[in-house]
């Protein structure tokens, strides 16, 4: 099915819809969502969540300007979904690693996000919150890299917060490992008024430097290159706590909760890193903080057949 084939259908089954829209940037389509809460901007490649505004605050989520919207390129800011794998493939457990063939090349942060998801529904029903439902099984040329029967689903509620939950089902007759991330880009003022609260005395490992292992002493302030993985945070409590992005100069805060997940990863490219990087302007590091909601590390999932597991993220805006 071409691009104008799909938008035809999109507008068919969802274009009647109050505050949908259905949008074409370039080669990728959106759907763009407005309610009395809140606004945001969906991509059906990766079911990525672009943009995502509540009404009475700035934008929550950092989008980069150099996007090239083209098929099969992931974009650079949002909510990029990391699954099969996080990260590059040869960093994972040999849990995941041994279950593939090593002789293939294996793109970062596995394939979920460069795939165009299903939108299968949109509920509109309430004013104040808009659900949309995304699914996405592996096309026959991904399981020839990725040889396990698996079924993913999104499910996504735009209101006063924004609530993502992930759901990995294991549809085969073996079980299988893997690692994920809901990899949120999230908007700043400038990195050098914000910090961030809720990670404090958690053991962390330098991504960068794997040998190098620290205790978070106090808020997280950013003043260089931050590549750190919070390993098994927050993992001997039954309620997680919460983990707040305070930007002084905006005077607002970002509230993040979580399930589903033992681990969280904390990435600012910093000033040399930034000019590496593609689809990245070079002081877009002092716009940005990425605070990813992960199974990463020794936080894996491994599912017996028939067996889900659940990922969940609930990002909500709030005065400072």
């Amino acid at each position: 099915m071409n691009l104008a084939q799909q938008l035809q259908q999109l507008y068919s089954e969802f274009g009647h819809l109050d505050g949908i829209h259905i949008e074409l940037h370039k080669e990728l389509i959106a759907v763009a969502v407005s309610n009395s809460a809140a606004k945001a901007l969906i991509f059906l490649q990766g079911a990525q969540v672009a943009e995502y505004q509540a009404h009475g605050h700035n934008k929550t989520l950092w989008l980069s300007g150099s996007n090239s919207y083209q098929q099969g390129r992931p974009l650079r800011g949002g909510i990029p979904i990391s699954w099969p794998w996080f990260g590059q493939l040869s960093d994972n457990p040999a849990a995941i690693t041994g279950q593939l063939d090593s002789a293939q090349i294996y793109s970062a942060h596995g394939f979920a996000r460069n795939s165009d998801w299903q939108l299968d529904s949109i509920n509109t029903d309430n004013n104040e919150q808009t659900q949309l439902q995304f699914s996405y099984q592996p096309s026959a040329a991904q399981q020839a890299l990725w040889p396990y029967d698996s079924r993913l689903q999104l499910e996504i509620k735009v209101g006063k917060q924004l609530q993502m939950n992930l759901t990995v089902t294991n549809n085969g007759q073996h079980p299988f490992s893997y690692s994920s991330a809901l990899h949120s880009y999230y908007a700043v003022s400038d990195i050098s008024d914000c910090e961030v609260t809720g990670l404090e005395q958690q053991r962390y490992v330098d991504i960068n430097n794997p040998e190098a292992h620290s205790t978070q002493e106090g808020a997280v302030r950013v003043n260089t290159e931050v590549n750190r993985l919070y390993q098994h945070s927050r993992l001997q409590q039954k309620e997680l706590p919460p983990i707040r992005l305070l930007d002084k100069r905006q005077k607002q805060q970002t509230l993040i909760t979580s399930s589903g997940s033992h681990s969280t990863v904390l990435w600012n490219p910093w000033m040399n890193k930034a000019k590496q990087l593609n689809h990245f302007a070079a002081d877009d590091y002092r716009r940005m903080l990425c605070i990813e909601t992960a199974n990463a590390g020794e936080d894996i999932v491994t599912l017996a057949p028939q067996q889900s597991r659940q990922l969940s993220l609930c990002i909500q805006p709030q005065p400072l």
